[in-house]
């Protein structure tokens, strides 16, 4: 995924070359050979402190002929560096990172979070030289090592599916920006992480002007921003309603068998205006217990459990937030990655209404969440209430002349355990079962899949008229579930349910072969 090329620059010594008789002489030469004005390498040497680069990066039929050439120019020289080569490119660039040409340092990703880990440890030479600046002795004083190698829990090929596939959906639908993450509920492994647009990461390795990186950075389908980890302004939508329906079980305002009477509307009178506002089903629904609220994504019915009604006491905004924390939202997941974001959990002051209750038991409303988050919150109701921190890298390894030796393993690491009564957890994976079984499910359109999954599907408001964020959060195979995948993609125009080809496709795509392997 990464690897290491050499590089060859041009450069002068300042110091011994200022004391070189022939220097004018030599500049004149490395201009003929560089195709550059004399004057312009004397005004780029002027400018440098002890060490000028004449030209980065030398073409290999220019290094040829400088290779014997600088042997007769003290003070200049040709100097190997090692530069970073990203094969996957954009594909995997908001997980690797890169590594900064200028420093040699990791400026972002995986090349920035185990920077200690993998960079390696420079030799130093002594060398000796006479007032004419000929070598004349050579002493190794430290050796040089490779740093170590990490092995990563990225499944490439589903990397690669997820990014063709959403790359496709969003100019299908006209998305400005798509997010994914796959993660598996056994342990927290991040088999994919998906964020575009993207970049390509190996732009670094080579000279870039300051000029060039703007024009880049204005460019559409361009973007150093990893929003799958670090997005924060997203609501929700129903994706929300699997941990309200848990934190109303666990709390014993309902029952399973509970049935609640779902109008298309509820509506509530404001005692200083005396005037209603009503809060609305995206369909008339009628009596629903817990199951087919999930399944079909029933208002009216979060609305009830979450914030109460004549004659029903609801959760209330303070226990809906304890428990969204429970599950993560509103702090950092802890994923081996830098610059992750937290989202933001509502402010519950004295200006909160009923209304802002209703509101947040949809998933809409004043909070926000990473897509990283809401596919970590998955993993618990997954695999029964165990949250792990997602994480990228499987191993530190170290080449050695027999073959690769394994430092250290990473072992997963459990965040929270018996988040819930197992129990009430499978009644709400039945809801999510049933939202793809059910011919009027949210989420039946999986119900072709080559091995049975649970879904929850979410469409928020974005604050642009007649434009949602698409979410769907799913898991499978059912029964022993080895894959949770968050897919959002943003501003989508009312009219079109963009998580649905994507999601068949990539799911499709992933149980094949996961059959291929064990055939």
């Amino acid at each position: 995924l990464a690897q290491n090329t050499a590089d060859f620059d041009l450069v002068i010594n300042k110091e011994v070359f200022s004391q070189n008789p022939e220097k004018e002489s030599i500049l004149e030469q490395l201009a003929v050979f560089l195709s550059q004005e004399k004057d312009q390498l004397q005004i780029l040497l002027d400018e440098s402190s002890e060490e000028a680069v004449l030209q980065k990066n030398l073409d290999h039929n220019l290094l040829l002929p400088l290779v014997s050439k600088v042997e007769e120019w003290p003070g200049v020289t040709i100097k190997k560096t090692l530069v970073r080569e990203y094969p996957q490119g954009e594909i995997l660039a908001h997980i690797l990172g890169y590594l900064s040409r200028s420093n040699q340092e990791g400026t972002a990703g995986l090349e920035k979070e185990y920077e200690e880990t993998i960079k390696a440890n420079p030799g130093l030479l002594l060398i000796q030289r006479d007032s004419q600046g000929n070598q004349i002795g050579v002493e190794m004083e430290r050796s040089p090592s490779p740093g170590e190698s990490l092995v990563l829990n990225i499944d490439l090929p589903l990397q690669k599916k997820i990014d063709e596939v959403l790359r496709k959906s969003m100019e299908e639908v006209g998305s400005p920006e798509a997010n994914a993450i796959a993660i598996d509920p056994r342990n927290g492994q991040v088999l994919a992480l998906v964020s575009r647009p993207s970049y390509d990461n190996n732009i670094f390795s080579f000279p870039l002007s300051a000029e060039r990186l703007r024009a880049l950075e204005g460019e559409e389908g361009f973007s150093f921003f990893n929003a799958a980890i670090a997005g924060t302004g997203y609501p929700t939508g129903s994706i929300i309603k699997p941990f309200l329906s848990l934190a109303a079980l666990e709390e014993g305002i309902i029952k399973p068998e509970t049935e609640l009477p779902c109008p298309e509307k509820i509506c509530l009178l404001n005692k200083y205006t005396q005037e209603e506002t009503c809060y609305h089903d995206w369909k008339y629904h009628g009596p629903s217990d817990l199951r087919r609220a999930l399944a079909e994504s029933v208002n009216t019915y979060f609305y009830v459990i979450g914030g109460g009604t004549k004659g029903f006491s609801g959760l209330g905004p303070q226990k809906i937030e304890n428990w969204l924390e429970k599950f993560g939202w509103g702090d950092y997941t802890g994923i081996d990655l830098p610059e992750e974001g937290k989202g933001i959990l509502p402010v519950l002051d004295r200006n909160w209404s009923l209304g802002d209750t209703y509101h947040l038991s949809i998933g809409q409303g004043p909070f926000t969440v990473t897509p990283l988050q809401v596919a970590t919150a998955y993993v618990a109701i997954a695999n029964g209430g165990t949250l792990y921190q997602p994480q990228i890298v499987k191993a530190i390894v170290r080449e050695t002349e027999s073959g690769l030796e394994t430092i250290q393993e990473i072992q997963p690491q459990v965040l929270a355990s018996s988040l819930g009564d197992p129990k009430n957890l499978e009644i709400v994976r039945e809801g999510m079962r049933q939202a793809v079984t059910s011919p009027a499910g949210s989420s039946h359109s999986l119900d072709n899949l080559p091995q049975p999954v649970a879904s929850k599907t979410g469409t928020a408001q974005t604050g642009r008229a007649n434009y949602y964020h698409n979410w769907i959060a799913v898991f499978g195979p059912y029964q022993e579930p080895s894959l949770v995948l968050v897919i959002m993609l943003k501003d989508v125009s009312e009219s079109m349910v963009a998580w649905r080809p994507a999601t068949t496709e990539i799911l499709n795509w992933y149980f094949s072969q996961q059959d291929d392997k064990l055939e």
